[in-house]
């Protein structure tokens, strides 16, 4: 079976990729992922995220687009 949860993962936009996993960080959150990570996967535009994990285990990825 899956070792994560039910669904993949699921992506909210934010406007502050920084700030908000200092505050994950802050408030306890289960993070999924060592720190900020990029993608350029909306090329030209920078992708930054993160994961944190939901209560089912679910991978809760939050994203700020930035243009280059």
């Amino acid at each position: 079976g899956r070792a994560d949860g039910h669904i993949d993962h699921i992506s909210l936009r934010c406007e502050d990729i920084a700030e908000l996993f200092d505050s994950c960080k802050r408030e306890g959150y289960r993070l999924a992922t060592s720190g900020i990570e990029t993608t350029m996967i909306l090329e030209p535009l920078i992708c930054e995220y993160f994961y944190i994990l939901g209560p089912d285990q679910e991978r809760i990825e939050l994203m700020e687009i930035k243009a280059p």
